[in-house]
């Protein structure tokens, strides 16, 4: 969160209600965990007056007019939906959700309907999940922390492969049993003190706290290769840890654990990405690249120089405008190397797509044709007949990758 996608947000002293800012946090993670964090946030956000931290309290006019007088500016987040969404229930003493016995989820549901806090009807909600192929008729796997990307190409790809690559490290971990559910209790303290970490980062917190005796094993290794690591002076049997040193901890198991596939899957590159994003966030992160683009938009320099109103509308104009233009622009020049290799014959795309794509182009250039209507798309002017034209030839680059991957599958076999 943050690295590769984000969702910057301003908030005003007067959202700092906690039942109104913690958003779903408070199912999310336990009363002692939530505690923290919290506090942390406060400290964190521009809410002080002489003797700490204050919240808004009273009548709407009154709480605008406390934060005018003393300057309370509120805080700015780096990925707000990650707080304002439900990301990732918590489990029950009763029914946890990560034991790995089949219909967890369904126990699940039914323990937190009968409390009335979740829909039966509703799937269950977490970081990262399996499909059921019996439910949705096809299996993979969804991630529900991406938020916006500030590039295609650079941030959704690059988080595509990261993602696979630790889905292939969790599976060697599991052939391998260095990893099994005793390294990882699935208590409900134990999995929100791991998924306390990703909030943390979300809000941009600096640190975070772990109990010295967790009885989570994986995480101890993950702790063992973090440095700065002290007792917290705040909190009895305690561990502070930095957010960023964490991070690239996170990074070198990677590495270390997964050095075979990262050589076997050509992933190098995406790991050195990785190092680039955890070490210099303000040139590489998405959250900075995003914020930067709205700050221009406002003509401000720093996200709490500007009102949190307008800062949050500046953001919704950016991404309607600029970042859609952008990432249409990038989908454009894909689109183009698709068509100039089926017209250099690159592309092993078969007699059959060959003559659907010169028919649904008539006699035009393909690339020549994407680079005169790109524009118009842009713009939502594209006249009717080279919109049925585009359709035409997107189904039929979508017909040749399905048939070209198909035939890597094969081979695979």
């Amino acid at each position: 969160t943050g690295s590769y996608s984000a969702s910057p947000y301003r908030l005003s002293f007067h959202d700092f209600h906690p039942e109104k800012v913690l958003g779903f946090l408070s199912h999310e993670l336990d009363f002692t965990n939530l505690r923290m964090l919290w506090s942390k946030w406060q400290n964190k956000a521009d809410l002080r007056m002489p003797g700490g931290p204050v919240l808004p309290f009273g009548p709407d006019w009154f709480e605008k007019s406390m934060s005018k007088i003393f300057r309370l500016r509120g805080d700015y987040v780096s990925d707000f939906r990650m707080i304002d969404f439900p990301v990732s229930l918590l489990s029950t003493d009763e029914s946890p959700l990560f034991n790995g016995i089949p219909g967890n989820d369904d126990r699940l549901k039914k323990d937190l309907a009968s409390m009335g806090v979740f829909d039966k009807k509703m799937s269950v909600y977490t970081l990262y999940r399996m499909r059921s192929a019996t439910v949705a008729g096809y299996t993979g796997f969804e991630g529900r922390y991406y938020s916006l990307f500030e590039s295609l190409e650079n941030d959704l790809e690059k988080s595509a492969d990261l993602q696979t690559l630790i889905t292939a490290m969790a599976w060697k971990y599991i052939i391998n049993e260095d990893v099994t559910h005793d390294h990882i209790p699935d208590t409900p303290e134990t999995e929100s003190e791991r998924r306390q970490i990703i909030f943390a980062a979300s809000i941009g917190l600096p640190s975070f706290y772990v109990k010295k005796k967790t009885t989570s094993v994986f995480m101890k290794k993950i702790l063992s290769k973090t440095v700065n690591v002290r007792n917290s002076t705040r909190y009895q049997g305690y561990l502070k840890i930095k957010t960023s040193d964490y991070m690239k901890a996170l990074s070198m198991t990677i590495k270390e654990d997964a050095a075979s596939l990262i050589e076997s899957m050509n992933l190098e590159k995406t790991i050195t990405d990785l190092d680039l994003r955890i070490t210099d966030p303000i040139t590489y992160s998405a959250s900075h690249r995003l914020t930067s683009g709205i700050l221009k938009k406002a003509g401000a320099s720093h996200p709490l120089k500007i009102p949190a109103d307008e800062f949050n509308q500046c953001a919704e104009e950016y991404y309607r405008e600029e970042l859609r233009a952008k990432h249409l622009h990038e989908a454009f020049s894909l689109i183009a190397d698709e068509v100039e290799s089926i017209e250099k014959g690159t592309n092993d795309s078969g007699h059959e797509a060959r003559a659907a794509y010169y028919s649904a182009l008539s006699t035009r250039n393909g690339v020549e044709f994407i680079n005169s209507i790109k524009n118009l798309i842009i713009d939502g002017s594209l006249p009717l007949l080279y919109i049925v034209s585009m359709i035409h030839l997107l189904l039929i680059l979508l017909y040749i990758d399905k048939k070209n991957f198909s035939a890597i599958e094969d081979n695979n076999k």
